[in-house]
């Protein structure tokens, strides 16, 4: 019953989210051009794990727009 138990809580805070995840964004960052930009859950900024670089995602969105830019051009 404990090993039930242990997996029921791993289930509940899986899907709750009591502890913050951490993502890959996949995207480079702007500064450095690394894929090494991650994500946390609550947290506004994105950062680079290389430069240590923090973005919203309004920034990043912006960055990839000019990059999209340029590259059409």
């Amino acid at each position: 019953m404990h090993d039930e138990l242990g997996d029921l809580m791993r289930a509940v805070r899986g899907i709750t989210r009591v502890r913050p995840g951490r993502r890959p964004v996949p995207v480079p960052c702007p500064r450095c051009d690394a894929l090494a930009l991650v994500e946390t859950d609550w947290q506004l900024y994105r950062e680079c794990s290389e430069c240590e670089a923090l973005y919203t995602a309004d920034e990043l969105a912006l960055a990839a727009a000019g990059w999209l830019a340029r590259e059409a051009a």
